[in-house]
């Protein structure tokens, strides 16, 4: 006797797709690909024997009977949900718990963290500052956001943003430099200046000024590196005093740059192997004010990557192929 309980991934594609409105936010809610999300409806609709949707190009929209079939999923979805959170000790309400980065923290995500607590206020967010890695077995770790290469065994990783560097520093570093004629400068111009050593990112990995340097076509160029950081954060308080030219990621000086407080005196990026990305367990759900950042931290990073000016960075950038994150 058929069972009238559909297959349960394609109920929860449906009940996405219809409270979304959309293919992309249910497949970037769900962290699968559009085609995923479209192949589940069509096997539900044929499960069903009904039409669900009503297809107009890419656009979507319930049918009476999808519409009527939603009401009641969407109620049944909300009970899975609330009796989950009671086994797990859980619900929307409480503590999110986030390893990051200082630097990250300090310089891209403060900054914009407002937005997330305006739209969960009922969410406390506690950012766990840190260059260790979290223990997703031992620490009550919901989140953690890591700068690498992406290769974290056991854990479902995510991609947020690529990374970009470019020399940057006070203004007044620059004013004993011979200008060329043209008002610019070169890479060479830049031999000989004090130098910050962000030792904060991956030894063996990460681009360094000298590295930069021959990117731009400076043969054996001389680098005298005079102050080293352990942390990111650091080395851009060390550039922003005029202590020295960094090389400074893109996440972290953009904002600064902008603003005039640090300026790049020959503005070409080197793309960085590494990237930022979002980390988290498989082992067990996702809780609801975890899922709830973690979207919109997908988004807010997508829409920084679609700003004109990061995307000027990238596609003008060389070291790497051109590299965004997947809408």
């Amino acid at each position: 006797m058929k069972t009238f309980i559909p297959p349960l991934n394609a109920l929860r594609a449906f009940d996405v797709v219809a409270r979304t409105g959309t293919i992309a936010a249910a497949a970037e809610e769900l962290s699968v690909s559009g085609s995923a999300i479209s192949q589940q409806i069509r096997a539900l609709e044929k499960w069903l024997g009904i039409a669900l949707f009503e297809r107009s190009g890419s656009r979507l929209r319930l049918t009476d009977r999808g519409a009527a079939y939603f009401e009641s999923i969407a109620a049944a979805m909300a009970l899975i949900a609330e009796a989950t959170g009671k086994v797990v000790g859980d619900d929307t309400e409480g503590t999110l718990r986030v390893s990051i980065l200082p630097s990250f923290s300090v310089l891209w995500l403060l900054p914009r963290l407002g937005e997330f607590a305006d739209q969960h206020p009922e969410v406390t967010i506690d950012l766990i500052a840190t260059t260790t890695l979290a223990d997703f077995a031992k620490d009550d770790i919901d989140l953690a956001i890591r700068y690498g290469l992406g290769s974290y065994p056991g854990l479902i990783v995510e991609k947020l943003l690529p990374e970009a560097a470019v020399p940057v520093c006070h203004p007044r570093l620059l004013t004993d430099l011979d200008r060329r004629r043209d008002g610019g400068l070169r890479a060479a111009d830049l031999q000989g200046l004090p130098v910050i050593d962000d030792a904060g990112g991956l030894k063996g990995v990460k681009r360094d000024l000298t590295a930069w340097m021959v990117d731009q076509g400076v043969a054996c160029p001389k680098v005298r590196d005079t102050l080293f950081f352990s942390d990111s954060y650091l080395a851009v308080e060390a550039a922003k005093l005029g202590t020295g030219l960094l090389l400074g990621r893109l996440s972290l000086v953009r904002d600064l740059l902008e603003a005039g407080v640090l300026v790049a005196p020959v503005e070409r990026w080197l793309v960085e192997p590494t990237s930022y990305y979002m980390v988290y367990s498989g082992l067990r759900p996702l809780r609801p004010r975890a899922q709830a950042f973690r979207a919109w931290l997908k988004r807010t990073a997508q829409a920084w990557m679609r700003d004109p000016r990061c995307r000027a960075v990238f596609d003008g950038a060389s070291g790497a192929p051109h590299d965004h994150p997947a809408p």
